[in-house]
């Protein structure tokens, strides 16, 4: 999973955490590199996703609380769509 973070909503080990929920497995690797425009971009490795995620979204929402908001497949040609929230 590669994406794009502001590090003054999240920090790089937030980012990790997060990452980690939306894991369907062990995360193998994970890196971040902060950008000339203020933004970090970020890559994580992972052997699967939940639900074949391929989008995933993370919005902070109140507090501490990020809901993620993913779009997946499952293999056989279907959308699945979920959405859950995490405390940080």
């Amino acid at each position: 999973m590669t994406g794009v973070f502001k590090p003054t909503s999240f920090d790089a080990d937030q980012v990790q955490r997060l990452t980690d929920t939306t894991s369907a497995g062990t995360l193998s690797s994970f890196s971040a590199l902060p950008r000339e425009d203020g933004l970090t971009d970020f890559s994580v490795s992972c052997d699967s996703w939940r639900r074949g995620a391929g989008l995933v979204q993370y919005e902070r929402t109140e507090g501490s609380t990020v809901l993620v908001k993913m779009i997946g497949g499952n293999g056989l040609g279907n959308v699945i769509t979920s959405e859950y929230r995490v405390e940080l």
